[in-house]
């Protein structure tokens, strides 16, 4: 009879520790499912950019705002508050600054850019605030364009 108590106390510490780190596990791989999309975001950002940058404003260019869906697919220009488009990454591009080589020469048209994306973003909206800067992860790298 001691036996089986002493099993069934085993038993029961093992399932609650279990159990008990199972949140813990499937918030890390969400988080690390979320990494994984925003390190594939940059040929979508690129493509988004070529397609609502002309090359003819390259030399003007001084910031752009973004946004993705959770799965990545989408990236798109900051929508407007009338539009259901699910915004979950937040995607800020701005010119590389810093080194001189970098900047924008009309004889070798290259665009430098820095991009910073950042989630779980939430746009400012009637029933909830937006989702401050510091409470995203954010993921950096750059990008150049080419007319």
């Amino acid at each position: 009879m001691i036996e089986v108590v002493i099993a069934v106390g085993i038993f029961t510490i093992a399932a609650a520790t279990i159990l008990a780190l199972l949140p813990s596990t499937t918030r890390q791989a969400a988080g690390s499912r979320d990494i994984q999309t925003a390190a594939r975001l940059p040929d979508a950002v690129k493509l988004a950019l070529e397609r609502a940058v002309p090359a003819a404003s390259f030399a003007t260019f001084t910031s752009a705002n973004l946004v993705a869906a959770r799965d990545g697919t989408q990236v798109r220009p900051v929508p407007g508050t009338d539009d259901n488009f699910e915004q979950y990454f937040l995607i800020e591009v701005s010119p590389l600054v810093g080194n001189p080589a970098l900047r924008y020469d009309p004889l070798t048209p290259l665009l430098a850019l820095q991009v910073r994306v950042s989630w779980p973003y939430r746009p400012p909206g009637p029933f909830a605030p937006p989702t401050q800067a510091i409470d995203r992860e954010q993921f950096t790298f750059p990008l150049a364009l080419r007319p």
